[in-house]
């Protein structure tokens, strides 16, 4: 029972990913996703108040989104880096012990699982929509690949009108509300207009 290309390729993919783990410590790799994350995080927040800069700058609009996501994203994660290198060396995890290679080995690979499954989901969901890619077709880890792509969201569509969804089902304004707005709206009522004839005429008679 051979194996197809692909199916080494993500073998390969996913053993470079552990042995890399391997050799760095379970603490150091978990200190890195920390810093790649919460660097994105940040630049995410940040990203709309620098926006209609860069597009007063470069053109397309396009480029101008991606060119300032980036230069935000490296501003945070250089930092980011260091200090999740500086907190490394203080718990002394240059020289990883057993316990720790084998923690990074068991996250490594689970790791390069994710990174092999979220390649399927955004072909399958963003670049040819409804399809399975061909490169996974004949894999025989395509229900390893299945069960990963599987945590991610799988209907862009529901996504994209959440919020839609969120006012459509909002509860209408009780009776009495909408029925004080609407008296409201239809301005005097007879009897306030007769007071304010009233009135006039009074104070012309006099």
């Amino acid at each position: 029972m051979s194996l197809a290309v692909t199916d080494i390729i993500i073998i390969v993919v996913v053993l470079a990913s552990g042995l890399m783990a391997l050799l760095r410590g379970f603490v150091r790799e978990v200190l890195t996703i920390i810093a790649w994350v919460g660097a994105a995080i940040i630049a995410i927040y940040l990203f709309p108040y620098l926006r209609p800069m860069a597009r007063g700058i470069l053109n397309p609009p396009l480029l101008a989104d991606v060119a300032s996501f980036a230069v935000l994203y490296l501003m945070v994660l250089i930092p980011a880096f260091i200090l999740t290198s500086r907190v490394g060396r203080r718990f002394g995890r240059d020289n990883p012990g057993v316990l720790d290679r084998t923690g990074g080995f068991i996250f490594g690979v689970a790791r390069g699982l994710f990174i092999v499954g979220l390649a399927f989901w955004v072909h399958a969901m963003v670049l040819d929509p409804g399809a399975v890619p061909s490169w996974a077709e004949n894999s025989r880890l395509r229900p390893v690949i299945l069960a990963v792509a599987s945590i991610f969201p799988q209907d862009m569509g529901a996504i994209a009108t959440s919020s839609q969804t969120r006012k459509s089902t909002a509860p209408d304004p009780p009776a009495d509300q909408a029925t004080a707005a609407d008296e409201k709206d239809e301005g005097y009522k007879p009897e306030d207009r007769r007071s304010i004839d009233q009135l006039i005429t009074t104070t012309t008679d006099e």
